[in-house]
């Protein structure tokens, strides 16, 4: 099946909005709170500000008390943040499965600390969307599971192609589902065995053949062939893949395709070598896309950072290996755009502190 990038763009799109897991355990973000944090999450709790409390019903920081609270809040959006927070009481998300409201019974259904017993009573609502929460719940059982995948809904078992807590049988199962966005969810899995990657490279669908290239499991010899392929989208994978050499990555930065180019000096295992000749000779697209890379070193970021250029500040917003340092000298700037504050909002580099206020800010 051929595909323009446009259309492989938007599968792209659906496969990741189907793609559910809990907010990153990044350890800057959330590991070892002091109490001065507790206590101020316990009273920004009961802050007047709506888009505060949805971020306390989020964290991964609030105590289970103070989600208890939360679970009555007069705003939808945090309860529905207390239904899909794993740290919830499971007596609080017993109550919440039998709510009125269907979005918070998906994100109680999405939940991996919803109790066994909720789960298969909701699995009886045969509703889609709270089958589609199920499927994507990497704590459901397999009585569950083996039932949603009879569903005729492709988009179900999508979610449970992309689901880490399924088994590489039903994984298999899913690899040959007549519908693409299903097989290539399976290709995305980074559970997906090596054998059932190996079937899916000679798939039809260039979405398919995108997401075997780019997965962390497929060996070496496939990400050669796919990088020599004359079909970009094959190349594209391999230069997203998280497991490609500096040696594949060298040679794919002079690709023809610019998109091609783009996403290498993304890639975590560039060389220095090619980063700092991205940072000399590249255009402000080629800078934007150099300052997501995780690797950078500090002094590149710096440079970055002094540009000061809207899209490339953006961009630099998303990059997970910022420093305190760093994120403060981007908000300094006077030009900072609504943009770069959302990604540095999403960003889990971002403090919880530093979060609050760009709370405030944005709201």
């Amino acid at each position: 099946m051929k595909h323009t990038l446009y259309s492989i763009l938007t599968l792209l799109f659906l496969l990741t909005s189907l793609s559910v897991s809990a907010k990153s355990d990044d350890k800057k973000r959330y590991s070892k709170p002091s109490p001065e944090t507790i206590e101020q999450i316990v009273k920004l709790s009961d802050s007047s500000n709506d888009a505060i409390r949805t971020e306390i019903a989020s964290s991964s920081l609030t105590p289970s008390k103070t989600l208890s609270s939360l679970a009555n809040d007069s705003s939808k959006k945090v309860r529905e943040n207390v239904a899909s927070n794993p740290n919830t009481p499971k007596n609080i998300l017993v109550g919440m499965a039998s709510s009125s409201d269907l979005t918070i019974r998906t994100a109680v259904a999405r939940n991996s600390a919803t109790p066994k017993k909720q789960l298969n009573l909701l699995l009886e609502e045969n509703n889609p969307n709270i089958l589609k929460g199920l499927a994507a719940n990497e704590k459901a059982n397999k009585t569950i599971i083996n039932e949603l995948l009879k569903s005729e809904d492709s988009e179900v078992r999508a979610s449970i192609a992309n689901n880490r807590g399924v088994s590489t049988k039903v994984l298999t199962r899913l690899s040959e589902d007549r519908h693409e966005v299903v097989r290539a969810a399976v290709a995305k899995n980074p559970n997906t065995p090596a054998d059932v990657l190996n079937a899916l490279a000679f798939d039809k669908s260039e979405l398919v053949r995108l997401y075997v290239a780019s997965n962390p499991n497929t060996s070496f010899y496939l990400l050669t062939k796919f990088s020599l392929s004359y079909i970009q989208s094959d190349r594209l994978g391999v230069a997203l893949n998280p497991e490609t050499s500096q040696i594949m990555l060298d040679k794919l930065s002079e690709d023809q395709d610019a998109s091609v180019r783009g996403v290498v000096v993304k890639n975590k295992n560039a060389s220095k070598a090619l980063l700092d000749k991205a940072y000399v000779t590249g255009d402000d697209d080629v800078l934007a896309a150099l300052a997501v890379n995780p690797s950078l070193d500090s002094t590149l970021l710096d440079k970055l950072i002094d540009k000061s250029k809207t899209p490339i500040l953006e961009a630099i917003a998303k990059n997970v290996s910022l420093t305190d340092k760093q994120i403060d000298r981007i908000l300094a700037n006077k030009s900072i755009s609504h943009v770069a504050r959302l990604n540095l909002l999403d960003n889990p580099a971002t403090s919880f502190a530093t979060r609050i206020k760009l709370i405030e800010t944005l709201h």
